[in-house]
């Protein structure tokens, strides 16, 4: 029965995962789609699609913005994954906790289409909600679409508000993991709140944290 229930999974990893990988060879091939991915002939030399990438004006900027934005990206949704299953774990109402975790929760099920249009209604220059507010107060409106400097900011602004919600979850389970005798003897010793997630919730959550991490880069 449990191979059975892995069978859909298992449909959509090959669908998704594994029937796309021969697309890799478009690389080291003259591609026609005439031809098709196996028909096509291979590059000569072979690495010419990589050599006209490295030796172009924009291969630097490139790679370092694939680098840049990858670690500002891991760091900032782990640090405020944590912070945020901290503070939830500290909600004692279930019904106000269950309630932020679903807000939390929410953008993860959005699609990166709907997202882009969510940012889109509040950069536009015309009509986004952003610019209308700048210029109520007497401002200038700001092309945000036309300053590379502000998706410095804006596209890991964008990944970690749909994605923290996601990782927080991870670390909540962690949290709820740890034997509450730990936090009881802390607080006999008179630990406060903020020794107590110091050298206990921290401390103890460092596996999961490493794990997720792990994944992220094999990712």
């Amino acid at each position: 029965p449990f191979y059975v229930m892995m069978l859909p999974g298992l449909v959509l990893v090959f669908l998704f995962s594994y029937l796309p990988l021969p697309g890799i060879l478009i690389a080291f091939k003259n591609y026609s789609s005439a031809d098709g991915i196996f028909g096509s002939p291979w590059m000569d030399p072979l690495f010419k699609n990589f050599e006209f990438f490295f030796t172009s004006d924009s291969a630097w900027q490139v790679t370092f913005n694939t680098i840049f934005y990858n670690i500002i990206q891991a760091v900032s949704v782990t640090v405020i994954a944590v912070v945020l299953a901290i503070l939830l774990n500290e909600v004692s109402n279930k019904f106000i906790s269950a309630t932020y975790k679903g807000i939390l929760l929410l953008p993860t099920f959005l699609s990166w289409v709907v997202i882009q249009y969510i940012v889109f209604g509040l950069l536009n220059v015309d009509n986004g909600i952003i610019n209308r507010l700048i210029v109520s107060f007497g401002g200038q409106e700001v092309y945000w679409y036309s300053e590379p400097s502000y998706w410095r900011f804006i596209m890991p602004f964008a990944y970690l508000w749909k994605n923290v919600g996601y990782y927080s979850v991870f670390y909540v389970a962690a949290i709820a993991g740890i034997s509450t005798e730990y936090f009881e003897a802390a607080q006999l010793d008179g630990a406060t709140k903020w020794q107590q997630i110091k050298h206990i919730t921290l401390p103890l959550l460092k596996p999961t944290i490493i794990i997720l991490s792990l994944l992220w880069v094999g990712k």
